[in-house]
């Protein structure tokens, strides 16, 4: 199952953004295990260093094998600028990634010059 944990919201008043670290998840439900499988460029994820096939075991200490995939979207998202620590598996060492939450842009509609 892929996670889409790149995104942002914007509260009722548009003064608070909630944004998530810019890297899109897959969860193994069988084992609970999960991988980066996209980190866009310019995003906090790829920022902090983290990469494509990197395991992510826990977030901010918290184990992820146990979380379902709701979970990991609240644990990852929360307001722009803010940090959150990922504990991650690379070549079979441990490493630990601060990455900072931001918003993405909104997909834009088509210029006019192109519509036309």
């Amino acid at each position: 199952m892929a996670l889409m944990l790149w995104g942002f919201l914007v509260s009722a008043c548009g003064t608070t953004w909630t944004g998530s670290i810019g890297a899109i998840l897959a969860k193994n439900n069988q084992n609970g295990r999960v991988f980066v499988r996209e980190v866009p460029p310019e995003m906090g994820a790829a920022k902090a260093g983290l990469f494509v096939d990197d395991e992510l075991v826990a977030i901010d200490g918290k184990p992820v094998a146990s979380m379902a995939s709701d979970d990991l979207h609240r644990a990852l998202s929360g307001k722009v600028g803010t940090r959150v620590r990922l504990q991650i598996l690379r070549n079979g060492e441990s490493r630990e990634v601060v990455v900072e939450r931001g918003p993405l842009a909104a997909p834009t509609p088509l210029d006019d010059k192109t519509a036309n």
